[in-house]
């Protein structure tokens, strides 16, 4: 098994388990010292690095202290990683120095308990520390504002700096993708942007029929810009250079390693071009790297950006956020320039680093929504799984969808139901070009009344498929569900309790 996250789900006579995420790895580990009430408590001793440790904030109140033996000059990363999210764990680094008045008292020399909420990012703390002095520390490990109990779990990994560690360990890291995450994520800074975007975009859609007019324009030109596959070409800029030119499509990497940086590309385009800009932070990210996409005109006239700016329903201020992907149509001929920045002119940071495309559009399949992750069905029962496509681009044709690999006496039919009233927004903005169209569906899971219980679950796969002019595209892997057909809950109670009967008679 690799090291890391990883999720297991226990299987019962009622049905699968919610999932419980374990982490391994490969470094000595060690259990906390079992201690007595909430009081400061001495929960370890640790003196030969990398180790873990894995321990439990049982009470409210409650903070573990680990003893730390260090040389001169040793530099050591400290992480503290929940069990749940139950848990947000806090790190402080002590040293008894003492004082007239108390010869026990402990001097803080570092803190972190990752203070930036951001939807996605890890609330776990992380530091690092090098020693002036070689003796005896304390590393507590407690909870922010103190509650604890049973479910309060942490890994706690000390480990020495041995090479260059890249970035501020007091920065939020965004989390590893999840396994109840979209296979594929159209409008996220994290996705990665490569040279074979055109091509998975095509993958997802239906490529339209060329007529012959078309391909004798294509075959003058190459391949058409329109249906173009790829792979794009690199074209790495650097703000100290002058304005580089780029020819659509085109993949732009760069960074923002000095505070004002801005990185220029010059394009052309005509009217009535229809464009996409996308881009990636794969290292930093929003919050801490605001990625500012402009696009201006010869004379220096801002055309669009990536910033939405929409009226809230509640105060009725402006709030206005970058966004990932933008669509624009140009309205007329011209020469225009892409200035890419962080959205102050303070911020830099090498790990600032960005993958920028500008492509045209293709009508595709975006992401689908499916916040169902497992069921577990009793004969002669009817669940609901909600489909949520997004169509992309213009995307103007049908989706088509179908369970595979559903259990004996299990099928899927495809339902409706009245959704929710919504109160309509006082204002979205200009939110066709950072906002998908979409569509909601209902599938219908139904189980016969004598369809047989399975003993472990079954992987039953969504598959999506895009449908244009009459035409089908290729099936696409939507969701994994796990389902499980149980016995009624009646019948699995009689069932043990004749079994306990069974075992008081032998």
């Amino acid at each position: 098994m690799q090291p890391g996250a990883h999720r297991l789900r226990l299987v019962t006579p009622h049905g699968l388990s919610d999932a419980l995420v374990f982490r391994v790895h490969t470094e000595l580990a060690l259990i906390e010292a079992e201690g007595e009430g909430s009081e400061n408590r001495l929960a370890g001793s640790l003196s030969s690095f990398p180790i873990v440790v894995h321990g439990r904030i049982d009470e409210k109140g409650q903070i573990d202290d680990y003893e730390l033996a260090v040389q001169s000059g040793q530099e050591l990363l400290f992480e503290a990683d929940s069990g749940t999210a139950l848990m947000d764990p806090t790190l402080t680094l002590l040293a008894p120095t003492g004082s007239w008045l108390n010869p026990g008292r402990l001097t803080r020399l570092a803190y972190n308990d990752e203070p930036i909420h951001f939807p996605g990012y890890s609330s776990d703390p992380r530091m690092k520390y090098r020693f002036q002095e070689s003796g005896r520390y304390i590393l507590r490990v407690g909870t922010f504002l103190g509650p604890g109990s049973a479910d309060h779990i942490y890994q706690l990994r000390v480990a020495p700096i041995t090479g260059n560690v890249q970035g501020n360990p007091h920065r939020t890291r965004h989390r590893p993708s999840q396994s109840d995450s979209p296979l594929w994520e159209e409008r996220s800074f994290t996705r990665e942007l490569g040279p074979d975007r055109m091509q998975a975009l095509w993958s997802r859609s239906v490529k339209p029929a060329v007529t012959d007019s078309e391909s004798e324009e294509s075959a003058e030109s190459g391949e058409g810009e329109a249906h173009f596959v790829g792979p794009l070409s690199v074209t790495k800029v650097d703000s100290t250079e002058d304005t580089v030119p780029v020819t659509l499509p085109a993949l732009i990497e760069g960074s923002i390693e000095r505070a004002g940086d801005i990185d220029r590309v010059q394009f052309e385009a005509k009217r009535g071009d229809k464009v996409v800009l996308e881009i990636d932070t794969a290292d930093a990210t929003v919050p801490d790297f605001n990625p500012f996409l402009k696009v201006v005109d010869e004379n220096n006239v801002e055309v669009f950006t990536n910033i939405h700016s929409n009226l809230n329903n509640n105060g009725g201020f402006i709030m206005k956020t970058v966004q990932p992907k933008t669509v624009f149509t140009f309205l007329r001929d011209g020469r225009f320039t892409l200035e890419i920045r962080d959205i102050t002119t303070q911020e830099a940071d090498d790990r600032f680093s960005y993958r920028v495309i500008l492509r045209p559009q293709v009508p595709h399949l975006g992401t689908v929504h499916i916040g169902t992750k497992y069921l577990n069905l009793v004969p002669d029962e009817t669940r609901k799984v909600s489909i949520r496509t997004d169509q992309e681009e213009g995307f103007n044709g049908y989706i088509a969808l179908q369970a595979v690999g559903l259990p004996e006496g299990v099928q899927a039919i495809m339902g409706t139901e009245v959704e929710p009233n919504r109160p309509p927004p006082l204002n979205d903005g200009k939110i066709d070009r950072y906002r998908a169209k979409s569509q909601l569906a209902t599938m219908l899971l139904v189980a016969a009344p004598d369809a047989p219980a399975t003993r472990m679950p079954s992987k039953v796969h969504i598959m999506a498929r895009p449908v244009l002019d009459g035409k089908m595209g290729s099936e696409i892997l939507a969701k994994e569900l796990l389902l499980m057909v149980i016995r009624p809950p009646e019948i699995i109670s009689s069932a043990d309790g004749a079994a306990e009967q069974v075992a008081r008679e032998e």
